[in-house]
């Protein structure tokens, strides 16, 4: 429990000091209609790759 507040704190001032330098990226007029897009892609993307293959081989 002592590790999660010391590591915890450390982390919070390390990222207090990112946010004072960091620039922010401008979002998408509509960034719903971007990741609807990207997931309708992933849906009726027509590849040669097999599922059943693929999980086979990284289960291996």
């Amino acid at each position: 429990l002592l590790d999660i507040n010391v590591f915890g704190k450390r982390a919070g001032r390390n990222a207090v000091e990112y946010v004072k330098t960091a620039d922010f990226v401008a979002l998408p007029e509509d960034p719903a209609k971007e990741v609807r897009e990207l997931i309708e892609g992933l849906r009726t993307n027509e590849g040669t790759e097999r599922i059943a293959v693929l999980r086979k081989t990284l289960q291996d």
